[in-house]
């Protein structure tokens, strides 16, 4: 049982005598399609979508005969017999077929027989052929005749779309399940058999991978209820290696001392805690006052009701918290004082750089959350520092302590570091990138040699510009004037094409940081080649549209690329894209929405990769729609014709898919609900405004530390839509309990 590509209501269901494809929208119990195989049993089908909006039905039979039949949309009446056989060039196979399966991502159709041959080959246009085969075989060659022997590989899936890897079970290897990665030009498997794992046979395996990490997880399941977990790590990356350990150490303490990530009086939500699960039970307490470092010990004694942790001394104790589990992060404790003895309460308990003061005499549990920086550094360990008591001779204790964690892909641990890491970068320069130390970043060690060279030359070039910095330009004509002086223009307009270079782009943003030190002119000339770059690579991909192959595929990874950088723009910087799109027209938009109706002309994608490109074209053009009233707003009049057009054509399009997702973005849009997470701008990007963005000088004063709440807000407060008991007003935002149009609380 699958869905139909790029449906949402159409199911086909393969048994060994039909084929029956069902509409649910319209009856789930005759189907519209309705297929059989009069003279043969049906082993395996698939559906093959080709160029143009085109789908054919694929079927393999016992007997090993490829079938076609190419679907209508009108469906039909009563079974239909199949009777078009699929030719297989150069191949004479006269085994009985096993299963079969077809790649959208790559356009490759796998194909498997019982005597274990295994066929990777590419369809026709029109599925009248099987070209390009190539077969499968052992690593190892027969040691008595020196044949290769047939891999024996069938029920072949990929595990998640477009991610390259593939699982298949091995009727040579006890059934054994086998991942196979496909590279560039050479292919690698895996058993995934483990020596201390259950030896029962597998009854399925799936993949999961969470929407904040780039880490894809496999799970196999066995006959005896047995669960493995296993972590795909790309060749070539040691699996040993802890990218997030080291990016951790790199941080340092000095982060906290910035306001974009904590600041001297941070604020929380009022319901912080409410989102967080309690992981007492799974860390580790260590430290002078648990004796034989028996954590487990000092846990029953703090969780009983006259229990404590009391300090051999009366300056005060440290306790370090340490958390093993890779999947949690550490964001805050509370802790209890005062309930065995008045006397023995601490004065104040220090967490990082904050000191929390406690009052003195009264029995309280404190609530100590951590702010976004501290939760980094607390990725491990850290470390809470109890003070004396008030009267400094009674030994300072506590009573109960509690540990809260949360699940890092929700917290979106990947976007925050990544996104403090380089707004780090930018603060405090490209030594501090490494400072502290002795490992260069994961990134830098796996990027190309020459990719390297450029990249350190433009950091070469960056710090010869800072010696004979400018005050920085003050108008349009200035900026084009250093610009067009500019040696390395073109290299870094060709760097800010793509995003695909992180090393090039972070050293290429240091060269005009260097040359245009004032924030707004920075960003102004980095978007404004952003969206030159788009321009440039929107009419490439409307060239390369209908050439087929495994070009459909890459056109939508790029596209889906091209649309992220423009709506980040958008967002961070509206009044950037306003004026690019004042001074250069409306190509930027026009020509990712002719690559979108190109796409979904010639392709039909799954209905994830579908929400994905309609709704971030959406959000563009909602983006577009209010740059449009921003400049005509200065000419007196508002024409926002353009954008409603791309609306209407998004809405009323033929596609099913298309307007049911065009519809749920608009109104989601429209009605200021949060999208979705599958949409295009993530954490990091909510995160790199928080400082890039400029605010005038009394807004950043008066909200001291509060910086700290925009970084929280996109993966907590904006998930939430709060409304009113009394008036039903929504959204209101940022005040959880007060609503400003009625009294009521």
């Amino acid at each position: 049982v699958d869905w139909v590509p790029g449906s949402q209501v159409q199911l086909m269901l393969v048994t060994n005598r039909f084929v029956k494809i069902y509409d649910l929208s319209q009856d789930n119990i005759s189907p519209m399609h309705y297929f059989t195989l009069p003279d043969d049993t049906i082993m395996d089908a698939t559906l093959f979508v080709a160029s143009q909006g085109k789908m054919f039905l694929i079927v393999l039979s016992e007997l090993g005969c490829l079938y076609r039949l190419e679907l209508s949309m009108k469906g039909n009446v009563g079974a239909k017999p199949l009777k078009e056989i699929i030719r297989i060039q150069d191949r004479d196979v006269n085994a009985k077929g096993s299963s079969l399966y077809f790649s959208s991502t790559y356009k490759l159709l796998f194909l498997s027989y019982q005597d274990g041959t295994t066929l990777i080959g590419r369809l026709h246009t029109n599925a009248t052929s099987l070209t390009e085969i190539s077969s499968v075989y052992e690593d190892e060659a027969d040691e008595q005749d020196g044949k290769l022997r047939p891999a024996g590989l069938h029920r072949w899936r990929e595990l998640l779309v477009g991610s390259g890897l593939f699982v298949c079970f091995s009727s040579v290897k006890s059934n054994a399940a086998l991942t196979v990665s496909m590279g560039e030009h050479e292919i690698f498997a895996q058993n995934m058999r483990h020596a201390g794992g259950s030896t029962s046979p597998l009854v399925g395996i799936t993949a999961y991978k969470p929407l904040s990490k780039d880490k894809i997880h496999c799970l196999v399941l066995h006959d005896d209820g047995s669960l493995q977990i296993y972590s795909h790590v790309p060749v070539g990356v040691d699996a040993g290696a802890s990218a997030m350990s080291d990016k951790v150490k790199r941080l340092g303490s000095r982060i906290l001392n910035n306001k974009a990530y904590a600041g001297l009086n941070p604020e929380f939500p009022l319901d912080f805690f409410e989102k967080t699960v309690c992981i007492t039970a799974d860390v580790k307490f260590s430290g002078e006052t648990i004796r034989n470092g028996d954590s487990e010990g000092a846990k029953q004694s703090l969780a009983s009701e006259d229990g404590f942790l009391e300090s051999p001394s009366p300056v005060g104790f440290k306790i370090t918290v340490s958390n093993s589990n890779p999947d949690i992060v550490m964001v805050g404790f509370r802790v209890h004082v005062g309930n065995t003895s008045a006397n023995h309460i601490p004065s104040d308990i220090t967490i990082f750089q904050r000191v929390i003061k406690l009052d003195e005499g009264m029995r309280s549990w404190y609530d100590i959350p951590f702010t976004v920086a501290e939760s980094l550094l607390a990725d491990e360990e850290f470390t809470i520092s109890v003070g004396p008591t008030f009267n400094g001779s009674a030994l300072p204790r506590i009573d109960s302590l509690e540990v809260y964690g949360r699940a890092k892909d929700e917290f979106g641990w990947k976007e925050k570091m990544d996104a403090v890491l380089d707004m780090e970068a930018r603060v405090l320069g490209c030594d501090s990138w490494v400072a502290g130390s002795g490992k260069k970043c994961r990134a830098t060690q796996s990027a190309p040699i020459p990719e390297q060279v450029v990249a350190d030359g433009l950091k070469l070039l960056s710090r010869f510009y800072s010696l004979c910095r400018s005050q920085g330009c003050l108008n349009v004509e200035e900026v084009k004037l250093e610009l067009s002086k500019l040696k390395c223009k073109h290299l870094l307009e060709t760097i800010f094409e793509s995003e695909r270079e992180p090393l090039l782009q972070a050293a290429a943003c240091r060269v005009l940081q260097a040359v245009f030190p004032k924030r707004e002119m920075y960003y102004q000339v980095k978007d404004t080649m952003c969206l030159l770059g788009v321009v440039k690579s929107t009419s490439m991909l409307s060239s390369r549209l209908g050439v087929g192959g495994t070009t459909a595929g890459w056109i939508i990874e790029e596209f889906t690329a091209q649309m992220r950088a423009v709506s980040k723009i958008a967002l961070h910087c509206r009044p950037n894209l306003a004026t690019f799109l004042e001074t250069n027209g409306s190509e930027v938009v026009d020509g990712l929405m002719q690559v979108l109706w190109g796409i979904l002309d010639i392709e039909q994608p799954d209905t994830q990769t579908m929400n994905n490109i309609v709704m971030s074209s959406v959000e563009l053009i909602y983006c577009y729609a209010e740059c449009l009233a921003l400049q005509e707003k200065d000419a007196g009049e508002c024409s926002v014709t353009p954008a409603v057009s791309l609306f209407k054509k998004l809405l009323f399009s033929s596609n099913e898919a298309v307007q049911t997702s065009s519809s749920l973005a608009i109104s989601s849009r429209f009605l200021q609900v949060p999208f979705p997470k599958q949409t295009m701008l993530g954490t990091d990007d909510v995160v790199e405004n928080a400082v890039s963005a400029p605010a005038p000088a009394d807004i950043a004063t008066s909200a001291g530390g509060n910086t700290q709440v925009m970084v929280e807000e996109d993966s907590i407060t904006s998930s939430v839509q709060y409304c009113c008991d009394g008036c039903s007003t929504v959204p209101i935002l940022r005040q959880r309990w007060h609503c400003t149009v009625c009294p009521d609380f």
